[in-house]
């Protein structure tokens, strides 16, 4: 498989502070020599988390749960708060993994993911911490909200649709649980109520249900 990093890492010079000779591949893109300064990280390890993408019968980007988790692992090895040339260079990397409208899709997700991350870690240090079923609910509505935000609607309910409906499904069990105001017969027959729904829902349609915020 072609890669840009292999040149990257032949081109580099002994001393950082030194512009070095990109490969000609990527100066129709980047005119802008890289320095050793702002390429302070491996590529080769992010790309082959990224070789764990696959793509379907029809030769299209698979985009699934399994993307999100390729997707979660390939930012946590890169640098935090990477500026937008260095994403922009990381993200043409990214679409040379796979050929053609896959690897542009997967380099479009993987900015838009990156972003997510971004927002997410910052909103989690001014989040409200706590154990409350409210407290919980609001921060797990907040995260849906990020998520349809940065990736699209739609993307997002194939990255993480399945365990949105498994989240939300919990809570709805807890709040019938916590629900002061019914009796245990009727706690049951709620719970069992939602219990059957969900099976019937899944039957029908493996997706639905599951999916919106």
């Amino acid at each position: 498989m072609w890669t840009i990093h292999t040149e990257l890492h032949k081109t580099l010079p002994s001393d950082n502070k030194t512009n070095w000779h990109q490969p000609s591949a990527a100066n129709a893109l980047f005119s802008n020599p890289i320095s050793a300064d702002q390429w302070h990280f491996d590529y080769e390890v992010t790309e082959k988390i990224f070789s764990k993408a696959t793509l379907n019968g029809s030769g299209e980007l698979l985009v699934n749960s399994t993307l999100a988790d390729v997707l979660k692992e390939a930012v946590d090895s890169l640098p935090q708060n990477m500026n937008g040339k260095a994403l922009n260079r990381v993200s043409f990397l990214v679409s040379k993994g796979l050929p053609g409208v896959p690897g542009k899709k997967l380099a479009s997700v993987f900015v838009n993911y990156y972003y997510l991350q971004q927002a997410s870690a910052l909103a989690a240090s001014s989040e409200k911490s706590g154990s409350e079923l409210s407290v919980r609910r609001s921060a797990f509505q907040a995260m849906i909200e990020r998520q349809d935000y940065y990736l699209g609607a739609d993307v997002a309910v194939q990255l993480f649709g399945r365990q949105r409906g498994i989240t939300r499904y919990l809570y709805q069990r807890r709040e019938i649980k916590e629900n002061a105001s019914l009796n245990h017969r009727q706690k049951q027959k709620l719970l069992n109520t939602l219990q059957n729904n969900r099976k019937n829902t899944i039957t029908i349609n493996p997706r639905a249900g599951l999916i919106n915020g």
